[in-house]
C-alpha cells in the first residue's frame, strides 16, 4: 500500500514539474514573442525615420536643381526694372545731404540745393520704373522759396500719388507776401496741410509768419484763421518746427502759445526778438526735444527769454547751437546769461555748437579792449563746458587759451573740439603746449568759408567720434557739385581757399619741425604724408570722378554738351573740372549773379505791382498763370510731368 502511494506520488511530482516546465516555455516564447514584436516595430519606425530623410533629401536636391536651372537661365533685369526699394537707396546717395544744401535765394540759380532740385526732377523723367521712387525723393522735402510756388504746390497736391510722399514743408519766402493776395496764400497753405497728413516738419520764414502773430481777433480774416486752426491739428504730430535765419531781417519770436501747440517735437529752432514772453506764462514742456537752436540779436533779447527757456523741461535735451551771428553785443555781456540756461540743462548735452561769433577773432594786432572782452568771453565758455558732463562735440570760434584746450584734453569722456577760423598762431601756440598734441586727435581747424557759402552745418555733420583706425586714415574729399570740401583728423576746408590753407601749410609745418627736433622719425612721416597742402587740381582724380554722381550739369534744360560728353579722339572729358579762375573772371561771375538776383525779384514786384491795379477778385487760378515758370528761375515748378 505504501509503495503504491509512493508511485502515485511520484507520478504527481513528474506531471507538476512536466506542467510548470510547460508554463516557464510558454512564458518564455510569450516574451520572445513580445520581444521580436518590438523589435519590428522600432525596425519599422527607423525605416520609417530613414525613409522621411531620404524624401527630405530628394526635396532638397530638386530645389537645387531648380535654382541651378533658375541661376543659368535667368536674365538681369534692366535698369528701367530695378526694384524701386533698390532705386530709393541709389537716388539717396545721387543727391548730397540736406547740410550741403541752402535753399536761399541769395546763393543763385546754380547754388547747390538748385542743382540738387534739377537733378531730382530730372530723374523722374528718365523712365516709367524710375518714376515713383524719384518723385518720392523730389516731393519728401518741399521747399517754397516764391509765393507763386504755393499755388502751384496746391495744383501739385491734385494728384493723390504725391500727397503722401511730403514729409517736410518749409515757407522761406524772402519777399513779403502782399497783403491783397494774403488771403488765397493762407487758404492754399490750409488746403496743404489739410492733405499732408505724413508731414513731420514744418520751417517758416521770419516775413510770412510775424504776419499771424501781429493780426487781433477783430483783424484776422478768415482764411488766416483757418491756417491758424490747421496749425493747431497739425502740431501734436510735427517733430521739427523751424525758425528760418535771415541775415538783416528782423527775427520773430513764436509766441508761446504758438509754441504749446507742438508738444512732440524733437528740432526746434527759435529766434529771439524783443520781450515777447512773460515770466508769468506757464513752463512749457517738451518731453522729446534732443536738438534746440537759439538766435538772439542783442543782450536785451537774450536776457528777456533766458529766464523762460531755463524754466522749460526739456528732459531729452542732447543738442544745443548758440548762434548769435547776427548780434551786435560784444560776447562777454551775454555769455553769463547763458551761463544759467546751462546749469540747468546741461546734465545730458551731447553736442553744443556756438556760433562764429560768439568770440572775437583776435590777434596779436587787435587792442586790448578786444583781447579783453574775448578772455572774458571764454571764462563763461569753460564755466559752461564744465556744466555739460556728457560732452562729447564742441564748436566755437577761435582763438582759444590754452587752459581752455588742457581742460578740453583732459575730459572724460572724449570732446572733440572744432575750431571755427583761420589757424592763427594763438591755436598754434596750445598745441605746442600739449606733449601729447600727436596723439590727440580732438581738435579740427573748420575753414571759415564753410559759414560764406552757407554750410555751417557741415562740421557736426561730418563729425564722428574718432578712434585708433581713423587717426592715421588719409583726407576724404566730399565732391558737392563744383565745391570740393578736404576732411582730414586735424582739418576741415573748402579747396581754392588759399588763405586758410598758406595758413594751415605755414603751422603745421613750423610746428612739426619743432616737435621733430630735426629728425624724422616714422610717426613724424605718416602725419607729413597726410597733409597734402596741394591746392591745384591734381589732388582730385576728375577721370574717376565723371562718373561720380554729385556732377551734373549746371542747366539741364540747356542744349550744351553734358559733363561726360566725348572729345574727339572718342575719349570722355567733364566740362565742369574743377579750374582756378582768375580775378576778373570772379568779378564778372558775380556781376552776372547780382544782375540776375535783381531781375527776378523785379520780375515778381512787377507782378505784386501789376495785381494791386486789378479790381477784381484774384482768385488761385489767376495766381497759377500769372507765376509761370518761367519766372522761378532757379527753381523747379512742382508740378508733374504728364
Amino acid at each position: 500500500m505504501s509503495t503504491q502511494d509512493s508511485d502515485v506520488s511520484d507520478s504527481n511530482n513528474s506531471e507538476a514539474s512536466a506542467a510548470s516546465s510547460d508554463s516557464n516555455s510558454e512564458s518564455s516564447l510569450a516574451i520572445t514573442v513580445e520581444a521580436l514584436k518590438g523589435a519590428a516595430e522600432t525596425s519599422e519606425d527607423v525605416i520609417e525615420s530613414l525613409r522621411d530623410q531620404l524624401q527630405r533629401a530628394k526635396n532638397t536636391i530638386m530645389k537645387l536643381q531648380g535654382r541651378i536651372t533658375y541661376v543659368q537661365n535667368r536674365k538681369f533685369a534692366p535698369w528701367s526694372q530695378l526694384d524701386n526699394a533698390v532705386l530709393a537707396v541709389v537716388f539717396e546717395f545721387v543727391i548730397p545731404p540736406a547740410p550741403f544744401l541752402n535753399p536761399s535765394l541769395v546763393l543763385g540759380p546754380n547754388s547747390n540745393w538748385c542743382e540738387a532740385l534739377r537733378m531730382k526732377k530730372v530723374l523722374t523723367m528718365v523712365c516709367k520704373g524710375w518714376r515713383q521712387p524719384a518723385l518720392w525723393l523730389l516731393y519728401r522735402h518741399v521747399t517754397l522759396r516764391r509765393v507763386g510756388q504755393v499755388f502751384l504746390f496746391t495744383r501739385t497736391l491734385q494728384s493723390p500719388q504725391i500727397v503722401p510722399l511730403v514729409r517736410s514743408i518749409s515757407l522761406s519766402f524772402h519777399v513779403p507776401v502782399p497783403d491783397h493776395i494774403r488771403s488765397l496764400v493762407s487758404r492754399s497753405l490750409t488746403t496743404t496741410l489739410k492733405k499732408c497728413t505724413q508731414v513731420k516738419t514744418l520751417r517758416f520764414s521770419h516775413d510770412f509768419i510775424h504776419h499771424y502773430f501781429t493780426q487781433t481777433v477783430f483783424h484776422i480774416s478768415t482764411e488766416d484763421d483757418a491756417f491758424l486752426a490747421v496749425l493747431r491739428e497739425v502740431g501734436p504730430r510735427i517733430q521739427g518746427l523751424h525758425s528760418e535765419k535771415v541775415y538783416g531781417f528782423p527775427a520773430v519770436t513764436y509766441p508761446l502759445r504758438f509754441l504749446s501747440c507742438f508738444p512732440n517735437v524733437r528740432s526746434l529752432s527759435i529766434s529771439l526778438h524783443k520781450e515777447t514772453w512773460s515770466t508769468a506764462d506757464p513752463a512749457l514742456r517738451f518731453p522729446h526735444l534732443e536738438e534746440l537752436s537759439v538766435t538772439f540779436h542783442t543782450i536785451e533779447d537774450l536776457a528777456s527769454h533766458i529766464g523762460m527757456l531755463q524754466r522749460w523741461e526739456l528732459p531729452s535735451l542732447r543738442q544745443v547751437t548758440i548762434d548769435p551771428t547776427t548780434c551786435t553785443t560784444p560776447p562777454n555781456r551775454y555769455m553769463e546769461s547763458l551761463v544759467s540756461f546751462f546749469r540747468t540743462h546741461g546734465q545730458n548735452l551731447a553736442d553744443l555748437i556756438i556760433g562764429k561769433d560768439i568770440a572775437t577773432c583776435v590777434d596779436k594786432k587787435a587792442i586790448p579792449e578786444t583781447l579783453a572782452v574775448h578772455k572774458e568771453a571764454m571764462v563763461s565758455i569753460e564755466r559752461i563746458v564744465a556744466l555739460c558732463p556728457s560732452l562729447r562735440y564742441l564748436a566755437l570760434p577761435g582763438p582759444m587759451e590754452t587752459s581752455f584746450v588742457e581742460l578740453i584734453r583732459d575730459r572724460t569722456p572724449h570732446v572733440h573740439l572744432d575750431i571755427w577760423g583761420p589757424p592763427r598762431g594763438d591755436v598754434i601756440n596750445v598745441l605746442r603746449t600739449m606733449d601729447d598734441y600727436r596723439t590727440y586727435n580732438g581738435i579740427r581747424l573748420v575753414d571759415w568759408d564753410l559759414f560764406a557759402h552757407d554750410m555751417e552745418d557741415v562740421p557736426r555733420f561730418l563729425f564722428r567720434p574718432p578712434s585708433v583706425e581713423e587717426t592715421s586714415s588719409g583726407p576724404i574729399t566730399h565732391n558737392i557739385y563744383n565745391k570740393h570740401i578736404v576732411q582730414t583728423c586735424y582739418g576741415l576746408y573748402l579747396v581754392g581757399q588759399s588763405s586758410f590753407l598758406d595758413n594751415l601749410r605755414e603751422r603745421f609745418e613750423v610746428l612739426m619741425a619743432e616737435a621733430g627736433e630735426g629728425e624724422e622719425d616714422d610717426e613724424d612721416s605718416e602725419m607729413r604724408r597726410h597733409i597734402n597742402w596741394s591746392e591745384a587740381p591734381q589732388e582730385f582724380d576728375f577721370e574717376e570722378r565723371l562718373e561720380y554722381a554729385y556732377v551734373v550739369d549746371s542747366d539741364p534744360d540747356s542744349d550744351s554738351e553734358p559733363s561726360g560728353a566725348e572729345d574727339n579722339n572718342g575719349g570722355r572729358f567733364n566740362t565742369s573740372e574743377y579750374q582756378p579762375r582768375e580775378e576778373e573772371e570772379e568779378e564778372e561771375e558775380e556781376e552776372e549773379f547780382i544782375e540776375e538776383c535783381v531781375r527776378e525779384v523785379a520780375l515778381e514786384l512787377a507782378l505784386f505791382k501789376d495785381a494791386e491795379v486789378v479790381d477784381e477778385v484774384l482768385t488761385e487760378a489767376d495766381m497759377v498763370e500769372m507765376y509761370s515758370a518761367t519766372l522761378e528761375v532757379g527753381c523747379v515748378e512742382y508740378v508733374p510731368w504728364p
